[in-house]
């Protein structure tokens, strides 16, 4: 009897909690706090992962023996290739926003499930299209190289399989990688 009381104060304490403050309340909340991001968000890489796509570059720049001509021209390609593959990347980050709204919205059960599939299609339609903008930028990438830099690279493609391929933490360029979940 003691325990339903003291499920019975919690409830009435939430209740009470949540007519007090209303949508504040939903900012402490795990699943609403990704609702606070603004809807037209741009995509960024994360900054904790700059680093680690720099040494990489790096590396298999060192790896391939990259000449100074290959380098600005790799550079060059890189950046048009970002500017056509970035909005591709900023409507799928507005697409999983607006899922996320969907999902923790008060709609109907049946609207919410109709829009849901309807947006998990058009996401879909965006991966594919982002697969196959890096596929033909790797194409253009591997067209630069020399035949022996292409079975190099190659052999680091292989590599990068095989490391991602391992479960919990890996070696990647002499750093230890976090537990992965």
């Amino acid at each position: 009897m003691n325990n339903k009381l003291k499920i019975y104060v919690f409830v009435i304490a939430l209740m009470v909690t949540q007519n007090a403050f209303g949508e504040n309340v939903k900012q402490f909340l795990p699943m609403t706090n990704s609702l606070s991001k603004p809807q037209n968000q741009q995509y960024q890489m994360p900054p904790q992962f700059q680093p680690h796509r720099d040494a990489r570059r790096e590396e298999v720049a060192r790896r391939l023996g990259l000449t100074e001509e290959q380098k600005q021209k790799l550079d060059r390609q890189r950046n048009e290739d970002l500017k056509e593959i970035k909005p591709i990347l900023e409507e799928m980050s507005a697409k999983r926003t607006e899922f996320e709204n969907i999902a923790n919205s008060n709609m109907p059960q049946i609207e919410k499930e109709a829009k849901i599939l309807k947006l998990k299609s058009e996401m879909r339609d965006l991966k594919a299209k982002a697969d196959e903008k890096r596929s033909q930028n790797m194409k253009r990438f591997e067209a630069v190289l020399t035949d022996e830099q292409k079975v190099e690279f190659e052999k680091i493609k292989q590599e990068g399989r095989q490391r991602h391929a391992q479960p919990g933490p890996v070696e990647s360029f002499g750093q230890q990688r976090g537990p992965r979940y």
